[in-house]
């Protein structure tokens, strides 16, 4: 079966191989699941729905029951983090000690929007994605206005990152796509479809399969696996050639560069 596999792959233009990366530190951490680490090298983590910042082994945390479990953590700006409560359509903003500086819930809108996706986005905004009307939006929380900026998209995201300027996502066939504050949109390609996915470049991805990373480019659209031995990954953050690993031990971290 595993030969049957390689030969489809080389088939279909795939190289499989496997890259090493190089154990630098581990960090002894107890919880559900890693958000990843932001640009001042806190990293963050939660537990029991319990939003956590470790740096310096300082522990600050963060708990909101009413809006329920946490779905994504956005840190590209430490000092406005943004929790989305997808099953509460709501966000919470904190500051960098994790005090909260105002939270949003969606359904008390005049007009309730149902937002499936939502991250930081340039001048007090959000991105949002609303699937009432299957339009990505930008929500300028100071002045409480929504503003639509495509077309409405066609198939269900699988997989969202947010910049200031940009929000890309993955659909359930594959396509990635991007778009900008001017409402372009741009078709990358076709990447594999799963969940648990990191963007690293314009033209490739990490995810996670079968407990397994992984590491896939359009350039002659090859995969590589990222071989960390024995260990059963659960979650993962890359950046800056830093690669870290989130097992039910702790977090591992390594020096691995991609492209």
């Amino acid at each position: 079966m595993k030969n049957f596999l390689l030969a489809f792959l080389f088939l279909c233009g795939a190289v499989v191989s496997a890259q090493f990366p190089q154990l630098h530190s581990e960090i002894p951490a107890k919880a559900d699941w890693f958000v990843g680490f932001d640009n001042l090298g806190a990293n963050y983590f939660v537990t029991d729905n319990t939003f956590y910042k470790e740096k310096e082994r300082k522990l600050l945390q963060y708990q909101n029951i009413s809006f329920g479990k946490i779905a994504r953590g956005d840190l590209i700006n430490p000092m406005n983090l943004v929790l989305f409560y997808k099953d509460f359509n709501a966000v919470v903003f904190l500051d960098n000690q994790l005090n909260e500086i105002r939270r949003i819930n969606f359904s008390d809108f005049p007009e309730p929007l149902t937002v499936t996706a939502a991250g930081n986005a340039s001048q007090n905004r959000l991105w949002i994605y609303n699937s009432i009307n299957q339009q990505i939006g930008l929500y300028d929380f100071l002045k409480n206005t929504v503003l639509y900026l495509a077309q409405p998209i066609k198939g269900d995201i699988v997989h969202y990152e947010t910049n200031f300027n940009h929000f890309y996502w993955i659909d359930d066939s594959g396509n990635r796509f991007s778009c900008d504050l001017f409402g372009k949109i741009i078709s990358v390609g076709k990447f594999p479809v799963e969940p648990r996915t990191q963007f690293i470049s314009d033209t490739s991805i990490l995810y996670l399969k079968n407990k397994e990373l992984r590491h896939f480019s359009l350039d002659g659209n090859t995969e590589q696996l990222v071989d960390l031995g024995e260990k059963s990954v659960l979650g993962f953050w890359y950046g800056a050639q830093n690669l870290a690993i989130f097992t039910s031990e702790g977090i591992s971290l390594y020096k691995l560069k991609l492209r």
